[in-house]
């Protein structure tokens, strides 16, 4: 008699079969007891619910298009959103030699502010936080434990944020630091006005407009 991995919810036996369907859910009979059951896979109902939870981060939707849209009562996504919220996905550091590191941080509407340890070359997030601000302790903090990681930093690029040209050159003082040609053509742009009137300034901001080969800029 062929046995399965599963086992009956009755006597425990795994001499089951499958019997047929009810309400979507596929039933199964032991043959020693004759007891009938259906089997709850809570990890993989998650999985397909997760959905609900991405259109509400992603999509910014409300409950009231949630309820409506799932059939799922309030209490009931409210549970469901918090389990999510609860089991944060755990990040593999997957590259450790000769790392180029791309240390950004992006700031939301509501006062979020999600930092990112980018890695050039494999186009992957080798670590990541959310904080309020870029604070000097904390970025210290994430450069400590990429070290304790084993992960050799060569270079870092960010947009030269003081507290993070601190913290790198505490914890990885011979990494190359460089800075994103796009923040620093932001940043020309910002103090030249689009429409500078001095011929100097026509001439910088022509200079700083040109494509360049490379979108990093040696500190």
């Amino acid at each position: 008699m062929k046995k399965s991995n599963k086992k009956c919810l009755c006597c425990g036996s795994n001499c089951i079969q499958k019997w047929g369907n009810r309400n979507g859910s596929q039933r199964f009979r032991c043959k020693d007891c004759g007891y009938c059951f259906t089997l709850k896979n809570h990890s993989v109902k998650l999985r397909n619910q997760f959905v609900w939870f991405k259109k509400w981060i992603i999509e910014w939707q409300v409950y009231k298009y949630l309820i409506r849209d799932s059939g799922m009562s309030q209490t009931t996504i409210q549970k469901l959103l918090k389990t999510y919220l609860k089991a944060a996905p755990t990040i593999a550091i997957k590259s450790k030699t000769n790392v180029h590191l791309l240390i950004d941080a992006s700031y939301f509407s509501n006062g979020l502010c999600l930092l990112l340890y980018y890695d050039h070359d494999i186009r992957y997030v080798q670590l990541y936080r959310t904080t309020n601000r870029e604070k000097y302790k904390e970025i210290k903090g994430d450069l400590e434990n990429l070290m304790k990681l084993n992960v050799a930093v060569y270079s870092v690029t960010c947009d030269g944020h003081k507290t993070i040209l601190k913290a790198v050159r505490k914890i990885f003082p011979n990494a190359v630091i460089q800075r994103c040609l796009v923040h620093i053509k932001r940043q020309v742009k910002n103090y030249l006005s689009e429409h500078p009137k001095l011929l100097q300034a026509k001439e910088l901001l022509s200079i700083s407009s040109r494509p360049s080969k490379s979108r990093f800029f040696n500190f």
